[in-house]
């Protein structure tokens, strides 16, 4: 697993890749993620929202695209003047329309809902989850924060 908190250029990036992902690693990706969000300065409460969206998409790349088995997970996000985007992908194969299970398959509706842009794309190398939130959402969750501006 790396994590790249520096930035790359003048908009902040993050990149968290576990080449073994399972569910057992999956608490990593959500320190270090909470830890760049509210690095930024939006505050807890958005840096929760992001984050939980976030590892929703990454247990369902575990879960659903790797097939339970540890496989590769891939999460890269950029914060700039076009807002905060954040990409999940794996290497597996999607699989839509699976079956809800009681207390269940609630993680599509979460990114939906905690985030202002979700989009979902499938090919023959993996799955990746997009999510978006825009500039007035993140200005927002900055003014919201303790000394927020």
């Amino acid at each position: 697993m790396t994590v790249d908190k520096a930035p790359q250029t003048s908009e902040d990036r993050f990149r968290w890749r576990d080449p073994a992902a399972d569910r057992t690693t999956l608490h990593r990706l959500r320190g270090s993620l909470r830890d760049w969000v509210v690095g930024l300065g939006t505050g807890d409460r958005f840096g929760d929202d992001v984050v939980l969206a976030a590892y929703e998409a990454a247990a369902n790349a575990v879960e659903h695209g790797n097939l339970d088995a540890p496989g590769t997970v891939v999460v890269d996000a950029e914060y700039g003047r076009d807002g905060l985007e954040l990409r999940v992908r794996d290497e597996g194969r999607w699989r839509g329309g699976a079956p809800r299970f009681a207390g269940r398959g609630n993680g599509l509706v979460l990114m939906r809902a905690l985030s202002d842009d979700c989009v979902i794309a499938a090919d023959g190398a993996g799955t990746t989850v997009t999510m978006r939130w825009a500039p007035e959402t993140v200005r927002a969750a900055y003014r919201s924060a303790p000394g927020g501006r």
